[in-house]
């Protein structure tokens, strides 16, 4: 694994208590990445805030919800699950993008950091 190339495939319990370690882990796939101070701690607020909304959507206690943290060669990307779409939060950094994807047949809510030399 290198700053420019990884993948974690994780699950978190359905659980808003677990919405800021996911905040963490953004944050440092952020700055593993390269990207520095505040720029990664405002990636990781909007991850968190995703997770919380899309924890509306899925009833407490069904199974974990699968999360992806990856970069190739582009974007840091955090991948979460999420059975029904939401208008996500207005995200005021332009380096920092909400999409919703389909992930091995899973929708799922991309929150994507565009790079220093990606942008």
């Amino acid at each position: 694994m290198d700053a420019t190339s990884f993948e974690l495939n994780l699950s978190l319990p359905n659980d808003a208590r677990y919405a800021a370690a996911l905040r963490d882990v953004a944050v440092h796939a952020a700055r593993y990445a390269g990207c520095r101070g505040a720029d990664a701690d405002r990636f990781g607020a909007v991850v968190e805030t995703i997770m919380l909304g899309c924890l509306t959507h899925v009833a407490s206690g069904e199974t974990p919800l699968p999360i992806v943290v990856r970069r190739g060669d582009g974007p840091v990307e955090v991948l979460i699950a999420c059975d029904r779409r939401f208008d996500a939060v207005p995200v005021k950094d332009s380096h920092i993008s909400v999409a919703w994807v389909c992930e091995h047949g899973r929708q799922m809510c991309c929150v994507a950091r565009a790079m220093p030399l990606d942008v």
